[in-house]
């Protein structure tokens, strides 16, 4: 959706709840938009990392990881500690929708 040279999108990647990004060129058009979707300052969220949050991941950030919808349960799933059953039926959604989207 664009509004106001402005671009609102829903982001999907692997491991990671889907998100709505919205960007502006400016704050006074971020600031009506957030208004007219009835965003809360408690809901706009500049870093959030799902992997610590919901799934306990924690990796080395020298660590060198190619994640992708067909790689990602195999290189992340051996560090989940916590809501596995989350994290694999998240995993599994995703890559019906990727297989979905990629099917020709």
């Amino acid at each position: 959706m664009i509004l106001n040279n402005s671009e609102i999108i829903f982001d999907t990647v692997p491991a990671h709840i889907d998100r709505m990004e919205i960007e502006c060129e400016n704050k006074e058009n971020l600031d009506m938009i957030t208004k007219k979707l009835e965003l809360t300052d408690n809901i706009l969220i500049s870093i959030y990392n799902p992997l610590i949050e919901l799934f306990g991941i924690k990796l080395d950030t020298n660590i060198n990881i190619n994640l992708t919808f067909l790689t990602v349960k195999k290189v992340l799933g051996k560090y989940v500690t916590k809501n596995k059953t989350k994290f694999d039926k998240m995993i599994k959604e995703q890559l019906m929708l990727y297989n979905k989207l990629t099917i020709n």
